[in-house]
């Protein structure tokens, strides 16, 4: 009897701080989309949106992304503490503004803390000390072809704080080009070749919350090209005038969308896109 009482206390515990979870899961106004593979989304509803696929809209900066997710996948929604159905989802579908817009969420705080004062007394604070760095394949128009790298960048101080510095971040992208008929002009080069390299300059103010860019595909295309593996690394070189320069790198960052229909396609008629389907190129 103890033992069913002690259970049935812990389910009761366990489904009031699910509920509270769900409640605190996503900002406010967005939609919190949870589906099979693990993967958690938020945003907004897109108009887009129907029967079939849902397309949730997020802005990161002055970058909007959409995410097209099969109905079959999604695991739950919950919007402002609530958990929806696929209807009451769809009612909540809008129209993306003329322009990204960032989203800010303003964090008061009357004092500053004992480390952050310290740091300031000892001229420790404001001084870039390493970079972080976020890269993914992403599709920013409407067509069936991924457009190139969303890259997202930070200079941080020895305690991980963003700091607004001026600067330039070189971004290198390579993988592996298999040897096959359709690629003999690189039979006898190394197979780890560059898929792109781009460079770009950054300020203090963009910084302050840190950059984000859309790096287009260049003259290679490995959605279009199948001889390149469909993972790569990115590596990311940063200057900042008078405090150095710093090297860092990320693997296994996908060179074209995971998609074995589209693989299958490929293999078969040559290309992976299907009869009317508008490809970007």
């Amino acid at each position: 009897m103890r033992n069913r009482w002690l259970a049935a206390g812990i389910t009761i515990v366990a489904a009031s701080l699910g509920a509270e979870l769900i409640a605190a899961g996503e900002p406010e106004g967005l939609i919190a989309v949870e589906v099979a593979s693990g993967r958690r989304f938020i945003g907004q509803v897109d108009a887009r949106s129907n029967d079939t696929v849902l397309w949730i809209r997020s802005d990161h900066g002055a970058t909007r992304i959409w995410r097209p997710i099969q109905w079959d996948a999604v695991v739950r929604a919950v919007h402002e503490g609530r958990v929806l159905a696929q209807g009451e989802v769809l009612a909540l579908a809008s129209e993306a503004p003329a322009a990204a817009q960032r989203r800010q969420r303003p964090v008061a705080r009357e004092t500053a803390t004992m480390a952050e004062a310290a740091d300031e007394r000892l001229g420790f604070s404001a001084v870039p000390r390493g970079i972080t760095f976020d890269a993914q394949l992403a599709n920013w128009d409407d067509d069936a072809a991924a457009d190139g790298l969303i890259f997202d960048l930070q200079v941080v101080d020895a305690r991980g704080r963003r700091v607004p510095v001026d600067g330039t971040v070189e971004v290198q992208w390579v993988a592996v080009r298999d040897r096959t008929p359709w690629s003999g002009a690189y039979r006898n080069r190394h197979p780890v070749q560059t898929i792109a390299r781009w460079t770009r300059t950054f300020t203090a103010a963009e910084m302050a919350d840190g950059a984000t860019w859309q790096l287009p595909f260049q003259a290679v295309h490995p959605q279009y090209d199948r001889s390149w593996r469909p993972a790569g690394l990115v590596r990311v070189k940063v200057t900042v005038p008078g405090y150095g320069t710093w090297v860092a790198s990320r693997d296994f960052i996908r060179t074209r969308p995971y998609s074995p229909t589209r693989d299958e396609q490929a293999r078969v008629t040559g290309s992976p896109f299907f009869p009317g389907e508008r490809a970007g190129r």
